[in-house]
């Protein structure tokens, strides 16, 4: 991702592009993790 930001610096990506591709693979792992993460119980 790092790379990624530089290259959007550098001129030599668009944002708009690499942000897409982040958030595409990123909601996946996020819809994945909210499935199979155990449901924590918060007591006062």
């Amino acid at each position: 991702m790092e790379n990624d930001l530089d290259s959007i610096e550098e001129g030599k990506n668009e944002w708009v592009t690499i942000i897409d591709e982040f958030f595409g693979d990123f909601e996946k792992k996020l819809e994945v993790a909210e499935k199979e993460m155990a449901k924590i119980e918060i007591k006062d």
